[in-house]
C-alpha cells in the first residue's frame, strides 16, 4: 500500500472526531480485520442500555466519560462477570488515547488492569488480551517472552481477509477470485465491475462499499498516469464516505478513506493537501480508538513512513497531536510481532531508521521485507511484493555492497 499525503498531516494540528449516531442498545459487530474487536453483550441489568446510549456517541468525549461512569458502577455490582470487566477496560482505552502524558499512562494502565481482571474469570478470553496488549503499548516496553505470545495469538486466524465476505451470493466469490488477481490491471477492473453489481443489489449492506473502496484504492499501484491514479483514489474516496455514513465508527471505512484521500491529495498537489489534511487525521484518530492493529497495524506503519518520507517536521506535528515518534516506533513494532507475514510494517521502520540515522536497525528490518515470502500472506500477496520492490531500492540506495537484480 502507498503512503497517506504525509504533507497533509504536517498541516493538521488537532485530533478531534464530532458526535456520532447511535446505534442499537448494544452494539453491533462492525466489520473489521480483527476478531476481537467486538465485544459480546452483558447479562441483562438495564443501566447496561444507558451505558450503551453514551458509548453509542463516543465521537465526543464526554460521552465517553458518562459510559465510563456507568461500566464502574456495572462491574462493582457484577464482579464475576467477564463482559463488565471488558467494557471497562474498552472505555478506559478509549479515553486513554485522546488524554496526554501522565494522565494517558494511568488511564491506559488502568484499562490494562481491567482487563487483567477479565483474563482471571476467564484466561484465555481473546478480547481481554488484544486491548490489554493496546493499552500497554503507551506505557509498557515489550519483552521477547510478550512478542512470541502476540505472534502465536495473532496468527491464531490466518484465513482472515482484510474485509469480510458474506457467503450468501454466488456473486461474492466470482468477484473475489478477481479481485485476488488485481496485479493484473484488467482483473482489478473485472473485480470492481462486479463489487458495483453487488452494491447495487445490496444498497443498504456496507461490505460491498468497503470493497468497492478497497479495490478503487488499489487500482492506483496499476494506473501508468498520475492522471489516473487520481482519478481511481477519487473514486475510491467516493465509495469510503459512503460507508462512513453507514458506519461513521467503522475502522476500514476511516482507514481506507485516509488512504485515498493521502494519495489523492499526493498525486494532485499541494492545494489538496492542505484541504484534506484535518479529515485525514480525524480519521486515522478513529481507526486508532476503534480497533489501534487494523490493517496489521495500519495507522502505525503510515506514521512511520510519515515521518521516513517528510521528515521532522511532520514528526513534530505529530508529537504535537499525540502521536510521538516513540509511540510510532512501539505501535509498528508491535504490528511487526502480531503479523509478521505482513512485510509493510517492516518496511516502515527501515524508512524511518534510516531517517534517524540508525542504519543497523534499518538494514536488519528492510532484510526481514527482502527476504520475506509474499505469499506467506495469500490475501495480501501484491502489497508484500510491493514492499519488497521499495525495499530493494533503499538498500540499493543506502548500502552500497546491495544491488537490485
Amino acid at each position: 500500500m502507498k503512503h497517506i499525503g504525509w504533507a497533509a498531516l504536517a498541516t493538521a494540528l488537532l485530533i478531534a472526531s464530532g458526535p456520532r449516531g447511535a446505534r442499537a442498545a448494544c452494539p453491533r459487530t462492525l466489520t473489521t480485520t480483527n476478531p476481537f474487536l467486538n465485544l459480546p453483550c452483558p447479562a441483562d441489568d438495564p443501566r447496561w442500555a444507558e451505558a450503551f446510549a453514551h458509548w453509542d456517541q463516543r465521537g465526543d468525549t464526554e460521552e465517553v466519560a458518562k459510559s465510563l461512569v456507568l461500566f464502574e458502577a456495572l462491574t462493582q455490582a457484577h464482579p464475576g462477570e467477564v463482559e463488565a470487566w471488558l467494557w471497562l477496560g474498552r472505555a478506559r482505552y478509549l479515553l486513554g488515547v485522546r488524554l496526554r502524558g501522565d494522565e494517558q499512562v494511568a488511564m491506559m494502565k488502568k484499562a490494562a488492569a481491567a482487563m487483567d481482571q477479565a483474563l482471571k474469570l476467564d484466561p484465555g478470553n481473546g478480547y481481554a488480551r488484544y486491548w490489554r496488549w493496546s493499552a500497554m503499548i503507551f506505557y509498557h516496553e515489550f519483552t521477547d517472552q510478550d512478542f512470541a505470545q502476540i505472534r502465536a495469538f495473532g496468527q491464531k486466524y490466518e484465513d482472515l481477509r482484510e474485509l469480510t465476505v458474506p457467503d450468501d451470493d454466488p456473486m461474492w466469490p466470482e468477484a473475489v477470485k478477481h479481485w485476488d488477481a488485481r496485479s493484473r490491471y484488467e482483473e482489478g477492473k473485472t473485480a470492481i465491475a462486479l463489487f458495483e453489481k453487488l452494491e447495487r443489489k445490496y444498497p443498504r449492506r456496507i461490505e460491498p462499499k468497503l470493497w468497492l473502496l478497497r479495490a478503487n484504492y488499489w487500482m492506483h499501484y496499476v494506473e501508468p498516469t498520475k492522471e489516473g491514479k487520481a482519478k481511481w483514489c477519487l473514486k475510491a474516496m467516493e465509495w469510503g464516505r459512503k460507508a462512513i455514513a453507514m458506519e461513521p465508527r467503522n475502522p476500514a471505512a476511516n482507514y481506507l478513506t485516509a488512504a485515498s484521500l493521502g494519495m489523492y491529495s499526493t498525486h494532485t498537489g499541494f492545494y489538496n493537501m492542505v484541504r484534506y489534511a484535518y479529515e485525514i487525521t480525524q480519521l486515522l484518530t478513529v481507526v486508532m480508538e476503534e480497533d489501534p492493529n487494523y490493517f496489521y497495524g495500519g495507522v502505525s506503519q503510515y506514521l512511520a513512513l510519515a515521518i521516513a518520507r517528510a521528515g521532522s517536521l511532520v514528526g513534530k506535528t505529530l508529537s504535537l497531536v499525540g502521536f510521538s515518534q516513540e509511540l510510532i516506533i512501539k505501535n509498528t513494532t508491535f504490528a511487526c510481532n502480531y503479523e509478521p507475514r505482513y512485510l509493510r510494517n517492516f518496511l516502515a521502520l527501515g524508512e524511518m531508521y534510516l531517517v534517524l540515522g540508525q542504519k543497523d536497525l534499518a538494514r536488519k528490518n528492510l532484510e526481514i521485507v527482502i527476504a520475506g515470502d509474499p505469499d506467506a500472506l495469500k490475501n495480501m500477496e501484491p502489497e508484500n511484493r510491493v514492499a519488497q520492490d521499495l525495499a530493494r531500492e533503499l538498500m540499493a540506495k543506502n548500502f552500497q555492497e546491495f544491488s537490485v537484480d
